[in-house]
C-alpha cells in the first residue's frame, strides 16, 4: 500500500505540473513585475542597499530570507536574460522572462508537494480506499493557489511548504524542527505574524512543559489532571533550546542587516493603507462597510436634511492615512488588532489544555481566519493561509470536512475577481468547479461528508453570485455601476466566511 500510494501521489503531482504548465500564458497582474524588479534589485545593488531602492514603484518589502532566495533566483535569471535583472528595466517582460519566472514558481512549488506527501502519510497512513491520496490530491490542486501563483503570479506554494513542514514536525513529535520551519516561513513572509502566538503556546506547552520521562502519547496530555499544572514540569533547558533554534534563524536572516533594521522594518510595515484594500477582502469589515453604505442611503432618503459624507474605505496606496465611514464609526489599527487579540485568546486557552497536534493545526486555522476576518488592509489572497491547513485537516473528522468544503468554495471564489479578462474566464471556473466536485466525492469517502441546509445553500449560491457578476450585470447594466458586481461578490462570500469562521470558533 506504501509504493501504491506514493506512485499514486507522483501522478498527482505530474499532473498538477502538466496544469501549471497550461497556465504559463495566461494574464499576470502587476505581481510579476513586482518579483522581476526584486529580482533585478538584489542582482544588481549591494546588499545595504536593498530596502533602500526606490527606482520602482515596487519596492523590496519582504523579509530578508525571501529576499535571498530571489538573489539565488537572480544569478540563473541573468544567464536566461540579461535584461531581466536590469534595474532600469521597468515592465520588462521578454518571452523568456515570463518563461524563466513561471518556471520559478512552478519549480519552487516541488517544497510544497513534497511537504504535503510527508504530511498525508503521517497523519493517514497509506490506505486501500485511497483517501490518503485524495487528501494530498484536494490540497495540490487547491484551485486558490492555482488562480494565485500560477495565474494572478506569487510564491505562495514555497512559503505554504514551509507551513506543512512544519505542522508535519508536530505530528511526528518532532517540537524543534517545527520551531525552526516556521521561523524560517516567519523569515520569508511576515503575513504569518498571525501565528505567532499560536506556536508560542503549542511549543511552550507541549515541548517546555512536558514531563521529560513522559512518552509521546502521555505527552499530548489530551485529558490533563485537574489538579496537575503543566507548569511544574517547565525545562529552563528545553526552554532555551528553543529560543536558540528560533533565534539563530532570525540571526541568520537579520544579522547582515542589523545596521539597517529601521528602513527595513518600515518597508516591511507600511503603515497608512485604509481598513480594505480596494476589492474589499471577504471579512467582517465587508460587512461593516455594506451596512455602512446601506444605513447612508437609508438616512439619506428619510432624512431630507441630512448631507451625508463621502465614505472612503478602501486604501492601497501607502501614505494616504484617511478613511471614513458615512453613518458607522470609522474603525482603526487599533481597533482591529484588539479585536484579533479578544478573538485570539480562547483558542490559545484551548490549546494550553490540549496541546495535540490536532489541536494545534486547528488552533492555526482559527488564528488565521481571526486575522483575515478582523485585521486591518486585508487582502483578498490571505485566505489562503485557512483553506489550505483547513484542508489537511478535513479528512480527520466530518465536522472538518463541512466547514472546509464550504470555506474552500466560498473562500476560493472569492479570488475570481483577481482575474478579470475575459479569457481567463472559463478557467477560473472550471477550477473551482472541478475542485469543489472532487472535494465532495473525496470527503464523501473520508470522514464523511454531512452538509445542513444552510451549507449547502452558501455553495449552490455561489453559482447564483457567478451568473450575477458575468452574465445578467453585464446585460442589465453595461459600464454603469462597474463595483456593484464586486461587492456582490464580496457581501456573498464574507456571509460564506463568516458562518465557517463561527463554526469553527465553536469547535
Amino acid at each position: 500500500e506504501t509504493m501504491r500510494t506514493a506512485r499514486l501521489a507522483l501522478a498527482a503531482c505530474v499532473v498538477v505540473t502538466c496544469v501549471k504548465l497550461l497556465l504559463v500564458p495566461c494574464y499576470r497582474s502587476s505581481d510579476f513585475e513586482v518579483h522581476r524588479n526584486w529580482l533585478a534589485v538584489t542582482h544588481t545593488l549591494p546588499l545595504e542597499q536593498w530596502y533602500y531602492d526606490a527606482t520602482s514603484e515596487w519596492t523590496l518589502d519582504y523579509p530578508p530570507i525571501f529576499a535571498f532566495g530571489e538573489w539565488a533566483l537572480s544569478q540563473v535569471a541573468a544567464l536566461v536574460d540579461p535584461g531581466m535583472v536590469q534595474l532600469s528595466n521597468l515592465g520588462y517582460a521578454s518571452a523568456a522572462t515570463v518563461l524563466f519566472q513561471r518556471l520559478s514558481v512552478i519549480a519552487t512549488d516541488c517544497l510544497f508537494l513534497y511537504a504535503l506527501y510527508k504530511y498525508c502519510t503521517a497523519v493517514y497512513g497509506p490506505r486501500a480506499d485511497n483517501s490518503t491520496v485524495f487528501m494530498f490530491a484536494l490540497a495540490v490542486f487547491n484551485p486558490g493557489l492555482l488562480i494565485v501563483d500560477h495565474i494572478h503570479f506569487q510564491y505562495n506554494g514555497v512559503l505554504f511548504g514551509w507551513l506543512v513542514l512544519s505542522l508535519w514536525a508536530a505530528e511526528r513529535g518532532r517540537d524543534l524542527l517545527s520551531g525552526l520551519t516556521f521561523a524560517v516561513l516567519l523569515n520569508m513572509k511576515h503575513l504569518f505574524l498571525c501565528l505567532v502566538p499560536v506556536y508560542f503556546v503549542y511549543l511552550l506547552r507541549h515541548y517546555c512543559c512536558a514531563p521529560p520521562s513522559a512518552p509521546q502519547k502521555e505527552r499530548e496530555d489530551k485529558k490533563p489532571h485537574p489538579s496537575a499544572s503543566p507548569l511544574q514540569y517547565f525545562s529552563v533547558a528545553r526552554f532555551a533550546r528553543t529560543g536558540a533554534v528560533v533565534g539563530s534563524v532570525f540571526a541568520l536572516s537579520f544579522g547582515p542587516f542589523v545596521q539597517h533594521l529601521p528602513q527595513l522594518l518600515r518597508r516591511m510595515f507600511p503603515w497608512g493603507r485604509g481598513l480594505c484594500h480596494a476589492y474589499w477582502a471577504p471579512n467582517a469589515w465587508a460587512l461593516y462597510n455594506f451596512v455602512d453604505k446601506v444605513l447612508n442611503f437609508v438616512v439619506s432618503h428619510v432624512d431630507p436634511s441630512y448631507t451625508g459624507v463621502a465614505a472612503s474605505m478602501s486604501r492601497g496606496t501607502v501614505g494616504v492615512e484617511t478613511q471614513v465611514h458615512a453613518v458607522l464609526p470609522t474603525p482603526t489599527p487599533v481597533v482591529t488588532l484588539l479585536l484579533c487579540g479578544l478573538m485570539l485568546l480562547p483558542i490559545l486557552v484551548k490549546l494550553w489544555r490540549r496541546p495535540s497536534p490536532e489541536y494545534f493545526t486547528l488552533a492555526i486555522v482559527q488564528s488565521s481566519l481571526s486575522f483575515f476576518f478582523f485585521g486591518w488592509h486585508v487582502h483578498e489572497k490571505a485566505i489562503l493561509t485557512t483553506t489550505i491547513p483547513l484542508c489537511l485537516l478535513a479528512g480527520r473528522d466530518a465536522r472538518y470536512a463541512a466547514v472546509s468544503f464550504v470555506l474552500s468554495t466560498v473562500g476560493h471564489y472569492s479570488l475570481f475577481p483577481l482575474l478579470f479578462t475575459p479569457a481567463e474566464l472559463p478557467i477560473k471556473w472550471l477550477l473551482l468547479l472541478a475542485h469543489t466536485l472532487a472535494s465532495y466525492y473525496c470527503l464523501s469517502v473520508r470522514p464523511g461528508l454531512r452538509l445542513n441546509v444552510l451549507e449547502w445553500s452558501l455553495v449552490v449560491g455561489v453559482v447564483l453570485v457567478e451568473l450575477f457578476a458575468s452574465v445578467v450585470h453585464p446585460i442589465l447594466f453595461g459600464a454603469v455601476l462597474p463595483f456593484l458586481p464586486l461587492l456582490v461578490v464580496s457581501v456573498y462570500c464574507a456571509t460564506g466566511v463568516c458562518y465557517a469562521y463561527c463554526k469553527l470558533m465553536l469547535m
